[in-house]
């Protein structure tokens, strides 16, 4: 009896879990941060090419129309962000993507701030 009631309350927090997530997730954020993160490209002549899904954008940094890797730009791009609270990664062979992992739950102030902390980076390298 008592191993029913336990495997009952975890499913049922399982599927609460699930809910939660699946309510926050909202395309519109996804559709909301690669339009901004192409008016960055159109402003910057780092951006090589802006790849992903929803969520999760990968930004190529590149140095030139031919695709130099721009690594070291890159890696101060990630010190800066940083600096400012904001966590993304380095990826690709040659270390000159930038990762944009942001939770789920992202409100759009959230957003802001980030493409906010962003921009400057690009600003300063």
């Amino acid at each position: 009896m008592a191993i029913k009631i336990i495997l009952t309350g975890k499913v049922s927090s399982c599927i609460f879990l699930r809910r939660l997530v699946f309510m926050n997730l909202d395309p519109c954020k996804g559709g909301f941060l690669r339009a901004e993160f192409e008016k960055m490209d159109e402003r910057s002549s780092l951006t090589g090419e802006i790849r992903g899904k929803e969520l999760l954008t990968g930004i190529e940094l590149a140095r030139d129309r031919e695709k130099t890797p721009a690594n070291t730009e890159a890696t101060k791009i990630r010190d800066f962000c940083c600096e400012k609270g904001l966590l993304i990664g380095l990826g690709g062979v040659f270390g000159n993507v930038l990762r944009i992992q942001p939770p789920c739950m992202i409100s759009q102030k959230q957003m802001e701030k980030m493409l906010e902390a962003l921009d400057q980076a690009f600003q300063k390298v």
